[in-house]
């Protein structure tokens, strides 16, 4: 979560905003007992799969509204894409044993930033996946214009710009952990 409201699901969007702020507070907590009581170095990573499509996110359907379901669509994924994507990732990071390294915060990701935008064009500019897991209204919602009004003018602006932006952006929140 964005920290957006979460009608009827309130207790999963407390616990995703609440992530990062969770993880930052054990790093600190893990690095201060290192240091102050010799406790053995601790890695505190996450893991952020993203939207992925369960039983979750289906039954919250008629919840979700036109412009909901259009991210869902858009978004989403299945669970089976999602791990064949994130248990390499995550191999990785085990594998690294207990080096510095693998103590260091890491963000393991499968939605990322310019997947988000290459999926966002791809359905506002290609009509890509519409109807894909929930039926959308028939004929262009209001809430469906605003969506799309509310990206032309980052589909017009040159990719490599946007996508630095991005990055600069993640960038930023990676070192503040």
């Amino acid at each position: 979560s964005d920290g957006n409201p979460t009608q009827q699901y309130a207790a999963y969007g407390f616990s995703k905003a609440g992530m990062k702020q969770l993880a930052k507070s054990l790093a600190t907590e893990c690095k201060t007992a290192q240091k102050e009581k010799g406790a053995s170095p601790v890695g505190v990573h996450t893991l952020s799969p993203g939207l992925v499509y369960t039983e979750l996110v289906a039954a919250g359907k008629d919840s979700f509204g036109s412009s909901g379901r259009f991210f869902v669509n858009t978004i989403a994924e299945l669970p089976v894409d999602v791990a064949a994507d994130l248990v390499p990732k995550l191999r990785a990071v085990a594998a690294q044993g207990t080096t510095a390294a693998s103590r260091a915060p890491m963000a393991v990701q499968f939605l990322t930033p310019d997947k988000l935008v290459r999926k966002l064009y791809a359905r506002v500019v290609e009509g890509e996946n519409r109807d894909r897991f929930q039926p959308e209204a028939d004929q262009k919602s209001a809430a469906d214009k605003r969506i799309r009004l509310q990206w032309a003018p980052w589909l017009e602006a040159p990719a490599e710009k946007f996508m630095a932006a991005i990055k600069a952006s993640i960038e930023e929140d990676d070192r503040s952990l």
